[in-house]
């Protein structure tokens, strides 16, 4: 058995109308939030008794997996004056995928531009090098 993970909407708990279709419960957000990896899905079906499905403990079935693609979390130094070259690793990320470095919350805040940094033009394209996926900053 496993618990619900970090970063995923409903706890992780999906409804379908149809049982076809599925989404994640509930009317909140459903945005993915967690760390990118393979994790895997499991099954309830929803009958009154011992195990209910409004926790993870309820889905003991193993269903398949589900890949969440993007970058792993990183911190970076840059001097000023200095080029400033980030590598970056994960799951599924391609060249052609785009960064936006922010001044506060991701979503939500404007980018450094704005901030002092006239010659950085949000969103910045990740590109392959010899060392793998970077951006220059």
């Amino acid at each position: 058995r496993g618990n619900a993970i970090l970063g995923f909407p409903a706890q992780g708990i999906l409804d379908s109308s149809d049982g076809t279709n599925f989404a994640f419960a509930g009317d909140g957000e459903k945005i993915l939030l967690s760390v990118p990896g393979i994790f895997r899905i499991c099954f309830c079906r929803p009958f009154t008794g011992i195990e209910a499905c409004d926790s993870s403990t309820g889905f003991t079935a193993r269903v398949g997996l589900m890949t969440a693609s993007g970058p792993f979390a990183r911190s970076t130094i840059c001097d000023l004056g200095s080029a400033c070259a980030v590598s970056l690793s994960g799951v599924g990320l391609t060249a052609g995928d785009l960064l936006w470095v922010a001044d506060g919350t991701c979503g939500t805040a404007v980018g450094v531009e704005q901030k002092g940094f006239p010659d950085l033009q949000n969103p910045i394209v990740v590109e392959e090098g010899a060392d793998g996926l970077t951006v220059n900053l």
